[in-house]
């Protein structure tokens, strides 16, 4: 039996700064609030973190998590970065939504080719994973963005 999408989520950690993950599911549009013009007229940076998580009863085999569509806005950017905790581990907590975690690369990932591997998680465990977003000053921040993963399961299981 194959693992369904529907097994396979995203899900936010307490206050999305990092920490232990959470049972609540995310499509990732909501762990960034509204930036609003005191953000924007200056720009502004925020970080948040996510967990995906197999819910399956399967391994979930080189997983891959790329942004798959970005609605293309001048001067807003999202990038994701593979957390430093280890497959179904903590992850680091950060100070609050400005302060960059230690150690954690962000990429375009943008696609296939250039997204971040998680490895191969377990059934019921889970892989962290940060998302940057960055707002140029004098931005009027309207952007949206999808967060989608590619597994490989061995048929025979």
């Amino acid at each position: 039996m194959p693992i369904l999408t529907a097994e396979l989520e995203f899900r936010k950690t307490t206050n999305n700064l990092g920490a232990a993950i959470t049972a609540n599911v995310t499509d990732g549009s909501d762990i960034f609030d509204t930036f609003d013009g005191d953000e924007t007229t200056p720009g502004v940076t925020e970080y948040a973190c996510i967990y995906f998580y197999n819910d399956s009863g399967l391994l979930a085999s080189n997983t891959r998590v790329h942004i798959s569509s970005e609605t293309a806005h001048a001067g807003v950017n999202f990038t994701v970065g593979l957390g430093t905790s280890a497959i179904n581990g903590t992850e680091q907590t950060i100070a609050d939504k400005n302060t960059p975690p230690n150690a954690v690369t962000f990429i375009e990932a943008s696609d296939l080719a250039s997204a971040i591997s998680l490895g191969n998680i377990p059934a019921g465990q889970h892989r962290a994973l940060w998302v940057r977003g960055v707002v140029d000053a004098g931005t009027l921040a309207k952007n949206a963005y999808t967060i989608a993963t590619q597994i490989t399961t061995d048929s025979a299981e």
